[in-house]
């Protein structure tokens, strides 16, 4: 199973591809944003998270976490809009909790197991109280 590193461009498989996060210690929120040639959202519609939970054209979809199965980003690659050029994935900690830090998160990782093609997994580096990794 391949593991991109951060930031690293990765050829997706065509169809649904669900995003699933895994981690231990603090709870870790994962959002997705669509974004244009230019790196930018489009609109508000383009962010997908927990209080917004489908993109405006419904390719992309956020799925709580519940008993049993993580928190998932659900990307459907074959109705993505062509103006939609990378789709990034966002994981964040409590924004209203500054002593929740990824400093305080175990073994993060972003599984990838699409429709056909190969699951793929991303490890997150751990990550110091100032954000650097040791």
């Amino acid at each position: 199973m391949p593991s991109p590193r951060s930031g690293a461009w990765h050829q997706a498989s065509p169809g649904q591809t669900p995003f699933t996060r895994h981690c231990a210690g603090l709870a870790v929120d994962l959002s997705t944003l669509l974004l244009d040639g230019d790196g930018k959202v489009r609109s508000d519609d383009d962010m997908v998270f927990f209080n917004q939970p489908m993109a405006e054209d419904g390719t992309v979809h956020h799925v709580a976490a519940s008993l049993g199965t993580g928190e998932r980003i659900i990307i459907d690659l074959r109705v993505l809009p062509s103006s939609v050029c990378q789709v990034a994935l966002v994981a964040s900690c409590d924004p209203d909790d500054m002593s929740q830090t990824f400093a305080s998160v175990d073994h993060l990782q972003v599984w990838a197991t699409p429709e056909t093609g190969e699951s793929t997994t991303f490890t997150v580096p751990p990550l110091t109280p100032s954000g650097r990794t040791p």
